[in-house]
């Protein structure tokens, strides 16, 4: 069960509750919110949380990107990862990759260099825009990447000299190129054994 939702915090502060809780919790605005808010709730089980099809797809990520930074100095790593964004407001990406030296009870992202966001139906345009707000301040963060569930949809943003681009990626023959981490991922990777059968809204 969740714990009450306390007031606005600082990002020392929020560590230190957050570490006590018995689920994840983000920092938005100075005020913890639930990740689990972000999938919405189930109508029929009124539970809260990420869909299998969800799940599946930021696992297959994962696997696949951890195969090809195998050896070298970033590392594919899941949402139990957190990283500091905006403001000093802190969230749980899908898939983080971190680029920086390992610390073993470092619960923030030293140099987190890609972050993969997998969408829920729910999520609106909105959502996704204060998402890529949020992230683009990272002083290390080159690429940010928005996975759609119901068809194989990526919108990689990627950081240039000039600022942030959006390219989208469709269909499954696509590739993701990841040039900051000197790799690529393909859209039958990512979409591995994924059923693109219709889903409720909250999934």
């Amino acid at each position: 069960m969740l714990a009450s939702q306390p007031g606005p915090m600082t990002l020392e502060d929020f560590l230190v509750w957050e570490a006590a809780q018995d689920a994840k919790w983000e920092l938005v605005d100075g005020r913890p919110v639930p990740r689990s808010q972000r999938w919405g709730v189930d109508p029929v089980t009124g539970m809260a949380g990420a869909s299998f099809r969800h799940n599946l797809i930021a696992a297959n990520i994962l696997r696949h990107l951890g195969n090809r930074l195998a050896g070298g100095p970033c590392f594919a790593l899941p949402s139990d990862q957190m990283v500091q964004n905006a403001d000093g407001a802190a969230r749980y990406p899908d898939v983080v990759v971190e680029c920086g030296r390992p610390q073993n009870t470092a619960r923030l992202a030293q140099e987190p260099r890609v972050l993969f966001e997998v969408l829920s139906p729910s999520n609106t345009a909105r959502q996704q825009l204060r998402l890529i707000a949020d992230y683009q301040v990272i002083a290390t963060l080159q690429h940010v990447v928005f996975v759609e569930q119901a068809e194989p949809f990526v919108m990689l943003w990627t950081r240039n000299a000039d600022g942030w681009r959006a390219v989208e990626h469709k269909g499954m023959d696509a590739a993701l190129p990841l040039g900051a981490i000197g790799a690529e991922l393909t859209m039958a990777e990512i979409y591995e054994r994924v059923s693109f059968d219709p889903v409720g809204e909250n999934d």
